[in-house]
């Protein structure tokens, strides 16, 4: 692995990443102002992956975060550097006990930093504190590296869920 300069490095797949200690990102609520970059955010990352985002149809949610998250019940969260979105994290009500974990994605440049479970485990903790006893995902079997997180933290599959859109999986967890 080659330094490329005191904020880069080439990582095992000869890609330059980012690399700053984890303090240096902002994690924090998201609002309307954000939705520009959180679009561009996972919309990419769909891309690398082969998935086609659709504001209209499965991505609609993003078109109005705070009445799809904050007035449901639900909360979205944005990771920045500076004041670039490179990662999400969402949490939707689905009832009084039971949570959707949803939106978690990060720019590939940050990958392989621990912020992807930083992400994770604070929506978790959120879910906690909220209450939620279970919290389930829906999730594409491309999404390799964040299934294999997922089941190392106690997800299982939900094969009587149905996945719909973009997604072909369905986890579950209890909290309690």
């Amino acid at each position: 692995m080659k330094m490329k300069s005191s904020c880069t490095r080439e990582n095992d797949a000869g890609r330059i990443v980012s690399v700053r200690p984890p303090d240096a990102y902002v994690l924090r609520r998201a609002t309307h102002q954000d939705a520009a970059g959180i679009w561009r955010l996972i919309s990419t990352v769909l891309s690398d992956f082969g998935i086609v985002a659709d504001q209209e149809t499965t991505d609609r949610d993003l078109a109005d975060i705070e009445a799809h998250y904050a007035d449901r019940g639900g909360i979205f969260f944005v990771l920045l550097d500076a004041r670039t979105v490179i990662g999400t994290v969402a949490l939707r009500r689905e009832s009084p006990r039971v949570g959707e974990l949803c939106r978690m994605y990060l720019a590939e440049e940050y990958r392989g930093q621990g912020l992807g479970r930083r992400l994770f485990h604070h929506v978790l903790a959120e879910a906690r504190r909220r209450g939620f006893q279970e919290i389930f995902l829906k999730t594409a079997s491309v999404l390799t590296t964040a299934i294999s997180l997922y089941e190392r933290a106690g997800f299982r599959p939900a094969p009587d869920q149905a996945a719909g859109g973009n997604c072909d999986r369905v986890m579950r967890m209890r909290l309690d």
